[in-house]
């Protein structure tokens, strides 16, 4: 069991930075800066969602078959709440965030980023497929997936530097991020069929519905707000977000998806 976690572990780190190697061997090395700028950011927003998969992972291993359903589905719907306006923020205020930690300099990031951030939600959603094998005693599972998947990554990120190069190098760079991208969408997709076909659990999509369409309201007050502000500093910054918390959370209850019960939970997972 440990060792299946193991492998893993290290396959992850492996499925994660090897871009930046492969960035490393064929491009100069400011565009590995961008990369890992970009690829920093989303990794720092993935970590926090993905720490209570321990709290999930005491959880799931505690409760019968009969509850399992029904617990896996209401986590998936709180890391959807969660995770997918976090992407459309991000896309929005990226280039912000890029000024603010990097500098002026690392904004030629944007566009990696914005591609990166569209791998919060999969990565996210497969933590959580990854929790519940484990805690059900069959990580070996996704442990040999997630080498499947590296290697799919890494011919696909060879080919996307090598053919798009020829364009433009900032391209090639924003193509490892697409390689990374797809390869995290199929390793969700073949995590998904594994967890129906193993363990009888599998993704409710109808999860995703009220949180895309209110984090698209979401957007259009950001830009609102954005094309009002003009220079966006620390404290402008900082009322965008909140702005941008209030408008989401407003149409999720609109909508009928958030209830005073589920920030009760919500809150209970952040203060783990």
């Amino acid at each position: 069991f440990a060792g299946f976690l193991s492998i893993a572990s290290i396959s992850t780190i492996f499925f994660v930075y090897i871009n930046s190697v492969l960035l490393g061997i064929f491009l100069p090395p400011e565009y590995v800066g961008y990369y890992r700028a970009a690829s920093s950011l989303v990794a720092g927003i993935v970590g926090f969602f993905s720490v209570s998969s321990t709290i999930f992972l005491s959880i799931f291993a505690k409760i019968g078959k009969s509850q399992l359903d029904d617990t896996f589905s209401k986590t998936f719907r709180y890391l959807s709440i969660l995770s997918i306006p976090t992407t459309f923020g991000l896309i929005i205020l990226g280039k912000y965030f890029l000024k603010l930690f990097f500098g002026d300099s690392y904004l030629p990031a944007a566009p990696i980023l914005y591609v990166l951030s569209f791998i919060i939600f999969p990565t996210i959603a497969t933590v959580l497929f990854l929790t519940a094998f484990s805690a059900k005693g069959k990580p070996q599972i996704l442990a040999k997936l997630i080498l499947i998947t590296s290697a799919i990554n890494l011919v696909l990120t060879i080919s996307l530097i090598l053919i798009l190069k020829q364009f433009s190098y900032l391209l090639a760079t924003t193509g490892a991020g697409i390689s990374l991208l797809v390869s995290w969408i199929i390793y969700l997709l073949m995590a998904n069929y594994y967890s129906k076909k193993e363990i009888k659990l599998k993704m409710d999509l109808t999860h995703l519905i009220n949180p895309l369409i209110s984090s698209i309201f979401m957007s259009f007050a950001l830009l609102f707000y954005i094309y009002f502000v003009k220079d966006m500093a620390l404290l402008t910054g900082l009322i965008a977000i909140l702005l941008a918390m209030l408008v989401y959370f407003f149409f999720l209850f609109i909508l009928k998806e958030l209830t005073k019960k589920d920030f009760s939970v919500l809150k209970l997972i952040f203060s783990r």
